[in-house]
């Protein structure tokens, strides 16, 4: 799944993509989105202005923990440092 709208806006909704067979959810995609920046520069003569430099915000650390109690992958299409440090960062030890 690219660009995870369903599981940004309902966290739980992991469960029921787990159920129907996903297994890879990439978190950003083209666009910057509620679960982190997609690492995209802003777009000339456009109204389009991305922040390169986003990281994952709380609510894209909340569906990567829930993805985590399925075992589910997560991939980024487009890496940004700053995103991909948030994400290979060793989580809480359980």
């Amino acid at each position: 799944m690219e660009g995870a709208q369903a599981p940004a806006e309902d966290v739980a909704s992991v469960r029921t993509f787990y159920q129907r067979g996903v297994r890879v959810i990439s978190l950003t995609h083209e666009y910057n989105n509620a679960l982190g920046g997609s690492g995209s520069p802003s777009i000339p003569l456009t109204n389009i202005y991305l922040s390169a430099e986003q990281g994952l915000t709380d609510r894209g650390r909340a569906v990567l923990s829930e993805m985590a109690k399925y075992g589910m992958c997560s991939t980024l299409r487009i890496r940004r440092r700053r995103l991909s440090t948030t994400l290979s960062a060793p989580g809480p030890a359980q």
